[in-house]
């Protein structure tokens, strides 16, 4: 399976709790500034993607500042599975696929 393929599937994951929830627009907010705050941070970014950082320091991180923004608690949970499987490094995908498929809806 290609990475993109695996961010389709977690975009789509949220997307299908979101929409039933009645939160698409606060899922799509905190995902967005959360992939851009990553994408805007070339240390972390590199940090996400490298083999060298234990994964749980990596989630570790990851929640601390979703918990800053203020992401949606389905936004959370979803960056807590990232972490534990070791694919934050895909958290932009995962926010362009989120975004196309609200826009399909």
């Amino acid at each position: 399976m290609t990475l993109q393929a695996v961010a389709r599937r977690y975009a789509g994951a949220l997307f299908d709790v979101v929409k039933k929830n009645g939160q698409l627009d606060a899922a799509y907010t905190g995902l967005t500034a959360f992939a851009e705050m990553v994408k805007g941070s070339p240390e972390l970014a590199r940090a996400f993607a490298s083999p060298v950082v234990p994964t749980a320091e990596k989630r570790a991180v990851a929640e601390t500042l979703a918990t800053q923004l203020g992401v949606s608690g389905e936004v959370m949970r979803l960056i807590g599975v990232m972490g534990d499987r070791d694919r934050l490094s895909l958290v932009a995908g995962v926010a362009e696929a989120f975004e196309a498929r609200v826009m399909q809806e």
